[in-house]
């Protein structure tokens, strides 16, 4: 396959607003038209490398794969996910009233079906636009949750980062059912919040599309989260239409974390934050 071949067909794993910024980032003008249209267009006038372009598209790739990860939090979170059946082969799990059947997982032969009411699996995985489903991910979730497969094993189309963000999901789980989770990355989490907080907070979506993959709403959340982890307390954010900010306040914890931290983003808006048995605040 020629690099030009080989470039289009990369290019039409992309979404039509993917393909727009893209040339926005590159000033290319006078693009328009449909994805196919668009791709054709950037293959003949974007001077990249197939390489360089591979790069490019695998960052749109991970965002998509992330968003799954994010969009299955809430039927394996709720526990709507059911391992019905499990041989040599064969994996049936049940996913929110959807049904997902899982074949030869980790090996080279792998393969998955969702069922016909799954509009994701339907309009964009059979169409080669996104590798897997919400269900999927909720699927593998439970099996890891269940100890059914563990991390470390190889997972089709799960890894790296989009693994990290799945484990997230089943250790909040973990930590909602009162269960201890043992292994907690404090340096590297201290890091990012070091690093990167302020930043996050005042809106910064450049930071977070490129570092975090995400919106920076989303990514706020996320650190103040992880903030209160290292305290060992919990949140629960309640969202106005009006913007979103922050205020933490924490007292004592495990020997060195000490914070108080107040952090506001709108110049309107109220947000109330319950820390779970230990204190109610109010910014």
């Amino acid at each position: 396959m020629s690099d030009k071949r080989e470039k289009l067909s990369i290019l039409q794993t992309l979404t039509v607003s993917n393909l727009k910024e893209i040339c926005e980032k590159n000033n290319l003008k006078g693009y328009s038209g449909t994805k196919r249209e668009l791709a054709k267009f950037m293959v003949d006038n974007l001077e990249i490398s197939l390489e360089e372009l591979e790069d490019i598209c695998n960052i749109y790739l991970i965002d998509k794969l992330l968003g799954k990860i994010r969009d299955c939090r809430d039927h394996f979170l709720n526990k709507r996910v059911t391992i019905r059946c499990r041989d040599k082969i064969s994996l049936i799990v049940d996913v929110g009233g959807h049904r997902v059947i899982i074949n030869n997982l980790g090996k080279e032969d792998f393969s998955y079906m969702c069922d016909d009411k799954c509009a994701d699996y339907l309009y964009q995985v059979k169409r080669g636009s996104t590798p897997f489903c919400k269900h999927y991910a909720a699927a593998i979730a439970q099996l890891i949750y269940e100890k059914e497969v563990s991390p470390k094993d190889k997972i089709n189309y799960i890894e790296g980062q989009v693994l990290e963000e799945l484990l997230q999901v089943v250790n909040q789980r973990k930590r909602d059912e009162g269960e201890e989770i043992t292994r907690r990355d404090i340096e590297g989490d201290l890091e990012k919040l070091n690093t990167d907080f302020l930043d996050i907070a005042r809106q910064n979506r450049t930071l977070a599309r490129k570092k975090y993959h995400d919106e920076p709403e989303n990514v706020f959340e996320d650190l103040v989260n992880r903030a209160f982890l290292l305290l060992d307390f919990d949140t629960i954010p309640q969202r106005s239409a009006h913007g979103w900010d922050i205020i933490l306040i924490a007292g004592r914890a495990v020997h060195p974390y000490f914070i108080v931290v107040e952090c506001k983003t709108a110049a309107e808006g109220t947000y109330n934050y319950l820390v779970k048995n230990k204190i109610i605040c109010t910014p």
